[in-house]
């Protein structure tokens, strides 16, 4: 008698985490019941800001990975109104990438996304870090990763885990 796995959405997942200074973001699929890393990447912002150069960047990752959906994380609150406008701006310029590119997006609140990935909405950076690590038996995660690749990861796995 054959046995058969149960498979999570096909389709790459992408997931970006803005930041003031750079733009991480990760790329997933699953094979079998396993999710896998298709790519990680970091977009640092230019010492003369460009929404032109940013967005180039943007919608080259989009168009190299050609994800079946995009996830962002929705700014809630910001005690500087600088940084909360400035990722307003990047997270517009990925949505318009997204929809120049035929890519769905959707945003997630930090405690959905926290949520769906511990159990626990009101996780921290180190439990985030460790779920996600158990989520990808992988040797590609490193413990040294940037905090911006880590959150990505976790949008990309949410956007597939939400899509089964």
């Amino acid at each position: 008698m054959r046995k058969f796995q149960i498979e999570k959405s096909t389709g790459r997942f992408l997931g970006f985490d803005v930041g003031t200074h750079r733009l991480g973001y990760a790329a997933i699929y699953w094979t079998r019941s396993l999710p896998r890393i298709f790519k990680l990447g970091m977009i640092v912002k230019d010492k003369e800001f460009s929404f032109k150069n940013d967005f180039r960047k943007i919608e080259s990752a989009i168009k190299e990975i050609k994800p079946k959906l995009v996830v962002l994380e929705k700014i809630y609150f910001s005690k500087n109104v600088t940084n909360a406008l400035y990722i307003a701006e990047i997270q517009g310029l990925i949505k318009y990438a997204c929809s120049k590119n035929n890519a769905d997006f959707i945003e997630v609140h930090p405690r959905t996304l926290k949520l769906k990935i511990t159990g626990d909405g009101n996780s921290d950076k180190e439990d985030m870090k460790y779920y996600i690590n158990f989520w990808f038996k992988s040797k590609k995660i490193k413990n040294d990763l940037p905090d911006d690749i880590y959150d990505a990861l976790a949008l990309a796995l949410y956007g597939s885990l939400i899509l089964v």
